[in-house]
């Protein structure tokens, strides 16, 4: 049995519309004014029935803008918004025409200025009536107490205090920019942060442990996809992720989460297998299954958000729920029956389980007294994300409703609390509002040490370092780099050379564009999962490189290049390696900022072109130019150069096109020739002879411009795809700054 509060004043309001209205009724009849109005009454419903032919339109339009105006007003509750104002101004409505004497007084006395002089005495008096209170010239004037500020306070009273503002206002109304998101069906979205916490496709939270596999989402009707999870209390693998589509399986796991398997093999990104496509970007892993459904997993931070398509609508289940817009459903089993915790979960099971699982509801948990509610509104983390109304978060918090998450967050221990943050953060990005995790949530490493985002450290040592990214165009020019260990040898020859400059142990990475199929758009290789890996395995990237038919995008491989997590303090030294000129018309980005990047982050760029470089004299010795010198076979040796010959080297800008100056000019970078590492065309054999000395006289080179500054501040930043990487500048430049943790706005509750 319950009961219900009802506003005193607000059912005064309503028998006053209820009275007024009967009483009308009573005077309409009592002064029969049913006789006077009665037949043109009569005569104009019977004309509204039955229009004339020509009038018939217009009714029509009419009785369609009634209906939609009533309906407009009902839904915006404008019926019950009258009434409440009405209440609100029959309960503090005195404030606003009744007044006290002395505001009678001020509002009716006209103040005169008075002046009174009496120069025989050397006396002169000034009066001035203020119309607010002024005790002295060491303060300012009372202007709170303005009769016209006054006034204002009191109409502003009659309204309810809020923290909205227009700005809000436009975000909980805006459909957004994409016109396919403003009707419905409208594309599903899930989270699964860490092992615990699920966000459902209708917007559901709940925490999850288990020791079992379940299944997180499938079509139900056409079976065209099914997505798997396998979660383990103990070990050091808490959690793999499996896609299932078109009889091909992709497995995500490992240590790391970096670790792919395809079809029980082990296998790298990217990757075509059947209809499933798997590619590598910073630190998110994603499945794709064009048209229908999209999974990114930043193991990073320990997040996997699962996309479907909106003609899903209805046709899913799984632990993520049925994709229906009613939440109510999410938790039900496969038959259609309302579940919860333990049965719930064993429902989607796909094995049988050793342990039941636990399902904790934040709205679920038992009443708290209000000693713990004040504990936790004191929480600065957790309240101040998601609970405070000055909260950097405040602009979401109109979209995705923050109170599931924050229970969730509170009922965390300390190292688990951004769990359930990152849960918030991807349901907003998927809403179209995109937030910043907070800094204790984001961390680098260094040396083996974390250091969280927005630290800067200073980086000095002795010995200098370098990472190499290779960036291959997949054409037929490089279809055959690996032959006769070619590649092999060349970064080989690269570690050797740096080694013997006194350099670190030099890591290399692969970045393929211009391909078929996954590799059109630019993407990394990796090798047993890694980004960046020694000489030795960097072959086995250059081995997935399939020729093809893709873009000439050579400015956006460039820029996927440099958005790569290199380490801190080392130097940045990048291969191109193109079969097409970089004509601006193919480019996704332009000179000019590609030019800036690559000089913010000391980037440097060799480019091994398609073909020879044009010499008018000692053209089998020439093997590559720069800015200042030409490079031949005598420089196998000792690196020297030959500024002579330069002037007689025709500068390769028609088959290079942007890059050349990019590479010489912007970055201090060289332009070296291929033909040295394909074979004969005549004997089809490598010319060992010519290709060692090319080597050596590359690598020298390579070396010559990759030594990094010997002091940097790197500071640790995440990018927008979330993978935490160091950003460093020479500390000639750029000041060391201290930094604090609490740069984070974290707000406790003072009321």
């Amino acid at each position: 049995m319950s009961c219900t509060e009802t506003e005193p004043n607000k059912t005064a309001v309503t028998n006053l519309f209820k009275y007024s209205k009967m009483l009308l009724h009573w005077l309409y009849e009592k002064f029969g004014l049913v006789d006077v109005f009665g037949e043109p009454g009569r005569w104009l419903k019977d004309f509204w029935d039955n229009p004339p032919a020509s009038l018939a339109k217009a009714k029509d339009t009419i009785t369609l803008v009634y209906h939609q105006l009533a309906w407009t007003v009902d839904h915006l509750g404008v019926a019950d918004f009258f009434q409440r104002t009405m209440a609100k101004i029959y309960r503090e409505g005195d404030q606003f025409w009744t007044q006290t004497a002395i505001e009678g007084a001020q509002r009716y006395f006209e103040g005169k200025s008075m002046m009174v002089m009496r120069p025989e005495r050397g006396y002169i008096s000034f009066v001035q009536i203020l119309p607010m209170p002024w005790y002295g010239f060491y303060q300012s004037p009372v202007w709170e107490e303005l009769p016209e500020l006054q006034k204002i306070r009191r109409i502003r009273s009659l309204t309810k205090s809020s923290d909205w503002t227009l700005y809000d206002i436009a975000i909980a109304y805006w459909p957004g920019s994409n016109p396919m998101e403003w009707v419905p069906p409208f594309k599903g979205h899930a989270v699964l942060s860490g092992s615990s916490t699920f966000v459902t496709f209708d917007g559901r939270l709940y925490s999850f442990q288990a020791d079992c596999t379940y299944l997180l989402a499938a079509d139900l009707l056409d079976d065209r996809f099914a997505v798997e999870a396998t979660f383990r209390r103990h070990g050091s693998v808490t959690k793999t992720i499996s896609v299932t589509a078109g009889g091909h399986t992709i497995r995500l796991g490992g240590v790391d989460g970096f670790r792919i398997t395809a079809d029980d093999q082990p296998a790298e990104a990217p990757l075509d297998l059947g209809e499933l496509r798997v590619t590598r970007a910073g630190d998110t892993v994603s499945v794709l299954l064009p048209g229908w459904m999209e999974l990114h997993c930043n193991q990073g931070s320990d997040v996997c958000s699962l996309e479907i398509s909106r003609w899903l609508f209805g046709r899913t289940g799984g632990l993520f729920g049925t994709h229906d817009n009613e939440p109510y459903t999410d938790l039900e089993s496969p038959d259609h029956l309302r579940a919860s915790g333990a049965l719930f979960a064993s429902s989607w099971a796909l094995h049988k389980c050793r342990r039941p699982a636990h399902i904790v509801e934040p709205g679920a948990a038992a009443p708290e007294t209000v000693s713990v509610r004040t504990a936790k509104r004191s929480d600065g983390f957790c309240w101040g994300l998601l609970g405070a109304p000055q909260s950097e978060y405040r602009a979401c918090h109109r979209l995705v409703d923050p109170a599931p998450f924050l229970t969730a967050c509170q009922q965390q221990g300390d190292e688990n609390r951004c769990v359930a943050v990152r849960a918030y953060v991807e349901a907003c990005r998927h809403r179209g509002w995109p937030l910043k995790m907070p800094n204790k949530c984001v961390q680098c490493e260094i040396d083996g040490k974390p250091v969280f985002e927005g630290r800067t450290v200073r980086v000095q040592g002795e010995t200098p370092a370098t990472e190499v990214v290779f960036i291959v165009e997949a054409k037929q020019c490089n279809a055959n780099i690996t032959a006769r260990r070619s590649i092999g040898r060349l970064v080989n020859s690269l570690s050797i050379a740096l080694r013997l400059e006194k350099f670190a142990t030099t890591k290399f990475a692969v970045v393929v564009f211009g391909g078929d199929g996954v590799q059109d758009q630019p993407q990394v290789l990796t090798v047993n999962g890694q980004i960046f890996s020694r000489a030795k395995r960097t072959v086995q990237a250059f081995r997935q490189i399939k020729p093809g038919s893709g873009g000439r995008d050579v400015f956006g491989a460039l820029r996927r290049a440099a958005m790569l997590p290199f380490s801190a303090g080392v130097s940045r030294t990048f291969i191109l390696m193109p079969c097409s000129a970089c004509e601006a018309s193919a480019m996704s980005i332009d000179y000019t900022t590609l030019a800036n990047a690559f000089a913010e982050q000391q980037i440097t760029l060799h480019v091994i072109m398609d073909g020879d470089l044009s010499v008018s004299k000692k053209k089998g010795k020439l093997l590559g130019i720069d800015r200042n010198k030409a490079w031949t076979l005598k420089d196998a040796k000792k690196l020297v150069g030959d500024a002579a010959l330069l002037k007689h080297v025709r500068t390769p800008k028609a088959q290079l096109k942007l890059c050349e100056p990019l590479a010489t000019r912007q970055t201090q970078g060289a332009i070296f020739s291929s033909s040295k590492l394909t074979p004969h065309p005549r004997t089809g054999r490598l010319r060992m002879r010519q290709l060692k000395k090319w080597m050596l006289v590359f690598g020298k080179r390579v070396a010559l411009t990759a030594r990094p500054q010997s002091c940097q501040n790197c500071e640790c930043a995440a990018d927008v795809e979330g993978t935490a990487r160091f950003e460093c500048m020479p500390c000639s430049s750029v000041p060391l700054l201290p930094s604090d943790l609490e740069d984070d706005i974290f707000y406790s509750d003072d009321a």
